[in-house]
């Protein structure tokens, strides 16, 4: 309910980086997944890159998930080399919870396979 037409709202790309901090300084809540908060996210421009920071700052099991969910989509050659660069810096993060690496993992075993079919 809280980001009902969120979207519609004019400047609402400036709103990104505040619910991506959000999602940092609650790494344990549940946002739901996708849930709205992704997809509001994911319509911003940019969001990439503010999704990379995010990971780089202090990566979350919905961070880490939405790093899946990109490289689950059609990426170029060197941008998906990328992602799975930065999902594997997430696995040794001193800032990333035991679950959260466990998850990265999955997601670059996830992703190997798919890449070996």
């Amino acid at each position: 309910e809280l980001l009902a037409g969120f979207a519609a709202l004019p400047g609402c790309e400036r709103v990104a980086p505040a619910l991506l901090a959000l999602l940092e300084r609650h790494p344990q809540a549940d946002f739901g997944a996708p849930g709205p908060l992704v997809h509001a996210l994911e319509s911003q421009p940019g969001y990439p890159d503010l999704l990379a920071g995010s990971l780089e700052r202090q990566p979350t099991e919905l961070t880490a998930w939405m790093a899946n969910r990109l490289l689950n989509s059609r990426l170029p050659r060197d941008e998906r080399g990328t992602w799975l660069k930065r999902l594997t810096v997430v696995t040794s993060h001193p800032k990333a919870a035991p679950g959260v690496r466990d998850s990265a993992i999955r997601f670059l075993d996830f992703q190997a396979s798919r890449q070996a079919s």
